[in-house]
C-alpha cells in the first residue's frame, strides 16, 4: 500500500554471524555496521564473493556474447541509478510516495 511506511533501503542487511565488529561488539544496526571493522570471518566471506561473481560473469558473457553482455551491464547500471533516484525521491517526499 502507498500509505504504509517503507523500510530504509538495505534494512536487514547489517552483518550477522560475526562478520563485523563495532568497537569490540557486534553492530546493532546498519549505521553501526558502516562504522564497524570487519572481522576475520567477514573478510573471508567477502573474499569468497569475488571468484563466484567473476565465474558467473564469464559464463554469462559466453552465453550472451561480449556485445550483448556489455549492453546488459549498461542497462542494469541505468536501472540501478533509476531505482536509487526513485528511492531517494520517495524518502524525500513527506507524503510517502
Amino acid at each position: 500500500m502507498a500509505d504504509e511506511p517503507r523500510p530504509p533501503r538495505g534494512e536487514g542487511l547489517a552483518p550477522r554471524g560475526g562478520t563485523a565488529a563495532c568497537g569490540g561488539r557486534a553492530p546493532a544496526d546498519h549505521a553501526a555496521a558502516l562504522a564497524g571493522e570487519p572481522t576475520a570471518a567477514g573478510r573471508a566471506a567477502v573474499a569468497r564473493i569475488g571468484p563466484g561473481h567473476a565465474a558467473l560473469a564469464e559464463r554469462l558473457a559466453a552465453e550472451l556474447g561480449e556485445e550483448a553482455f556489455a549492453e546488459t551491464v549498461r542497462v542494469l547500471e541505468r536501472l540501478t541509478a533509476a531505482l536509487d533516484a526513485v528511492h531517494d525521491g520517495a524518502n524525500g517526499d513527506a507524503s510517502g510516495g
